[in-house]
């Protein structure tokens, strides 16, 4: 089915002095892009730009992919229900040792976790908020499976494909849903705070504000500061 673009993402510019490279990344629903201090305006005006137009793209493909009919969705913001999904299952796949499940809060790091050692899974909120029932499968049996591979071997891999189709496109989607709910979690934070939305720097300019000419004193005024009256 046809999808709509997605909104385009404002930009939050910031300089550091000990920086030697340019990064950006999505934060707070805008794009953040942090620059050299000692870089030239023109050389940081391109950077900028060149890094925008990356994550603006990669934004508007997660958009599109969210969008798209992915089949029933499912939300989870109780721990006994997610933990009982997760359990059956564990029961009709991998069968592992599984003691519980948490909701995490995770915005930038781990959309999920498994700690081997207490066999204990965390999930993080973000992609438990209307999600195909698909893409939530793929993730838990990720985690799952690193109860019987710890790392991301061929053979971890194996365990996943035998029970995911389409091992690609989950692991896709699911990414794309973590950044678009992050994103409007971000959008409605600041229209419940009543914050005016962040606007993009027009055109990317750099130019440094030109200072005010000082109008010159007449001879009049400077005998007059000078106390000569």
């Amino acid at each position: 089915m046809p999808t709509a673009a997605g909104p385009v993402l404002p930009v939050v510019l910031k300089h550091a002095t000990k920086r030697k490279s340019a990064s950006a990344q999505i934060r707070e629903g805008a794009i953040e892009v942090t620059l050299p201090k000692h870089w030239l305006p023109s050389f940081q005006k391109k950077v900028t730009q060149d890094l925008c137009d990356r994550l603006q793209r990669q934004f508007q493909t997660d958009w599109q992919l969210v969008q798209k009919d992915q089949g029933p969705l499912i939300s989870f913001d109780n721990p006994q229900r997610l933990t009982d999904w997760v359990t059956q299952l564990n029961q009709e796949t991998l069968q592992v040792p599984l003691n519980g499940v948490r909701i995490g809060s995770s915005k930038y790091s781990r959309l999920a976790q498994m700690n081997t050692k207490t066999c204990w899974m965390t999930i993080s909120r973000y992609c438990l908020d209307r999600v195909p029932e698909s893409a939530l499968r793929y993730l838990v049996i990720h985690e799952l499976a690193h109860l019987k591979v710890p790392n991301h071997s061929p053979a971890f891999w194996s365990e996943v494909k035998a029970f995911v189709p389409h091992l690609r496109h989950q692991r896709r989607l699911i990414a794309a849903i973590h950044r678009i709910r992050l994103y409007e979690e971000a959008t409605q934070s600041r229209l419940c705070l009543s914050q005016p939305p962040i606007e993009p720097p027009p055109s990317l300019s750099f130019k440094k504000p030109t200072p005010k000419p000082q109008k010159k004193k007449s001879l009049f005024r400077q005998l007059f500061l000078f106390g000569f009256d």
